[in-house]
Formats: C-alpha cells, structure tokens, sequence
C-alpha cells in the first residue's frame, strides 16, 4: 500500500508542475525582459542574452524538480528572478523584477545575520 501511495504522490507532484508550467505566462516575461534587456542567459558564443520563452520555462521547471527533493526543509527557491515555493503538497512559482526588504537597514543586525552559521548552512542547501 505503502508504494502505491508514493507513486500516487509522484503523479501529483508530476501533474502539479505539469500544469503550472502550462499556465505561466513565459512568452510575457519574456517579452518584458526583452524591453528591458535583462540578460541572465549565456548563448553558444559566450554571450549574455535575454533568455527565451522556452529557456525560461525550462529554468522554471528545474527549481520546481527542485523543491521535491526529499530535503524537507527547502520550502523555496529564488534564482534568475523565479520565486518558486512548496506548501504542504502544492507549488507556486512567480517572476519578479524587483523586491526589496528591510534586512539591510540596520545594517548591524544584517551582519549579525550574514555570519550566522545556519543561514549559510541554509543558503547552500546543506540539509541532512
């Protein structure tokens, strides 16, 4: 029973990314990082580019592949402007171009923040 369940989980999750890569609209981030000439993507040649539609749609895909590892505690994934986020078993993912917080004002407890163990330890994804 055990085995059945987790390949019914699997599905899910399969179905779930399935359906959010669907549904985003790549072809729009896409065009407003054209007009804004933001590059993030490396062609042939070695040249920052402005990362297609389809490139887009494939980054995505990867960090939401990503957030169903079985590393419990990895709830997000920021990257290349992607906000993609796991709660309980449902997934989200947005783009966004710009986002600002309040961590660096108090530009002490940003460093008491920097050199705490745990936030690099969490920031490099070293769960066990």
């Amino acid at each position: 029973m055990y085995e059945q369940d987790e390949i019914s989980s699997k599905r899910n999750v399969d179905e779930q990314i399935k359906y959010i890569l669907d549904e985003f609209d790549f072809d729009s981030v896409h065009i407003v990082l054209k007009a804004l000439g933001y590059t993030w993507d490396i062609n042939d040649d070695g040249i920052l580019v402005v990362p297609t539609a389809v490139q887009l749609k494939e980054y995505a895909k990867e960090l939401l592949i990503r957030l169903t590892s079985n590393k419990p505690k990895i709830t997000s994934i920021q990257s290349g402007g992607f906000y993609a986020a796991k709660c309980d078993d449902y997934f989200s993912i947005s783009y966004t171009l710009e986002e600002v917080n309040s961590l660096c004002w108090n530009q002490d407890k940003y460093q008491e923040f920097k050199d705490y163990p745990m936030r690099t330890k969490y920031l490099r994804g070293d769960y066990e």
